[in-house]
């Protein structure tokens, strides 16, 4: 069984509700459609955004700062599934040492997982909302695994901003069949979600 047979992380878009928030610890997507927040940012991730739908949520470790939240989308061709993590760094994150070293793991972490991943693009991207001057990094493979119960040629993008608010870093994962024309759901899917104003 691969990767993406279970449920798969995605994220995106800060907005306004008018019921109360749950802690990211006590929401649950499966019961609740209120939007989870990460308190120490302030981050907000609503029950859905645009054709994406939140299907997990969670803290890697009990009152941990370093969470994931997952979004899919649907469509009658195919599906996509996207994370968005957002987690602390270690020392001066915004130095483009320290975001180097951190985007390399992220993409060794990949390749431990998909030995047959081939790299395909690498350049910088531009943050979306409140730091639209601030570039990250941006990785494109293509693997092969089973993706929504099909053995098949994948795409997986990996994203990395560092520095935000000197302490925090923010990742995004986004994998579809590599012949799926995911690009554009995924960039309105990106910018939809307005960056907190980390201090």
């Amino acid at each position: 069984m691969g990767i993406f047979d279970t449920k798969v992380f995605a994220a995106l878009a800060l907005m306004l509700m008018p019921a109360p928030a749950l802690t990211i610890e006590s929401a649950n997507p499966k019961e609740t459609g209120e939007p989870y927040i990460h308190a120490p940012t302030g981050f907000v991730f609503p029950a859905s955004v645009g054709e994406f739908k939140r299907v997990s949520a969670r803290a890697f470790g009990p009152g941990s700062d370093n969470i994931g939240v997952g979004y899919n989308a649907e469509t009658p061709e195919y599906a996509i599934v996207a994370t968005i993590f957002v987690y602390p760094g270690g020392g001066d994150t915004a130095t483009e040492q320290a975001c180097d070293l951190a985007f390399e793991n992220r993409q060794m972490n990949l390749k431990q997982a998909h030995p047959d991943a081939q790299l395909i693009e690498r350049d910088t991207i531009d943050a979306p909302s409140v730091a639209p001057e601030q570039h990250g990094r941006r990785a494109v493979y293509e693997f092969r695994d089973n993706f929504r119960g099909n053995l098949q040629l994948l795409r997986s993008e990996s994203l990395l901003f560092c520095g935000v608010g000197a302490k925090w870093l923010i990742a995004y994962r986004v994998t579809a069949p590599a012949t799926a024309d995911y690009r554009a759901k995924f960039e309105a899917f990106r910018h939809s979600l307005a960056w907190p104003r980390v201090k």
